[in-house]
């Protein structure tokens, strides 16, 4: 189960094309100028299974898909279980397709210097490492 704050099918705003966005409830690095601020508390999400998304997901067989949020690797096992699901039974995805890794907060953060200071993100290396290698 993940806990979800939302499922949005056929966005194209999170993504190039037409996406399905998975918003993950629950965040713990607070970046200021966070679009998304009332998706850091897990507890504000909806229990979702995999299996649910997975369907949602292999509805449209054009769309592809963001993890978004919140912060998605908040749930790691989870979104890894969903990840690896749909790359198992999605039949779009091919190299350049996904993940989107420009939603996933690896290295130095910086909001294009709107606001706050420039902070590393607190994920290790490893953990970078793996959600870049879904």
């Amino acid at each position: 189960m993940l806990s979800i704050i939302d499922i949005i099918e056929d966005t194209t705003v999170d993504g190039p094309g037409f996406r399905t966005a998975i918003y993950a409830a629950g965040c713990p690095n607070a970046c200021p100028g966070c679009h998304n601020p009332e998706s850091w508390d897990i507890k504000k999400g909806k229990q979702i299974s995999t299996e649910e998304i997975l369907t949602k997901v292999l509805a449209d067989d054009f769309a592809n898909v963001t993890f978004s949020g919140g912060d998605p690797m908040f749930q790691p096992e989870g979104f890894t279980k969903l990840a690896q699901a749909i790359k198992e039974r999605a039949p779009y995805i091919a190299p350049g397709t996904w993940p989107d890794a420009d939603m996933l907060p690896l290295g130095k953060i910086s909001i294009r210097g709107e606001r706050g200071e420039e902070r590393w993100t607190n994920f290790t290396r490893d953990e970078q490492y793996t959600m870049m290698n879904l």
